[in-house]
């Protein structure tokens, strides 16, 4: 706490909408195993040209 004083921070918590709008969402309160990553708008981290073999990659 008093090293945050100089800079004028404090205690604080997460802000719900502003963790979904940044796109970090919370496994089991925004998704879950039913919802696949082009539903949550994260298709920019799926690379279907990859070399490595996963689940759902023939889908």
């Amino acid at each position: 706490m008093a090293a945050g004083t100089p800079l004028s921070l404090g205690p604080g918590h997460n802000s719900g909408i502003r963790r979904i709008e940044a796109g970090m969402l919370s496994c089991h309160a925004d998704m879950n195993l039913a919802n696949n990553p082009y539903e949550l708008n994260m298709d920019r981290l799926i690379n279907l040209e990859m070399e490595a073999d996963f689940t759902g990659k023939a889908a």
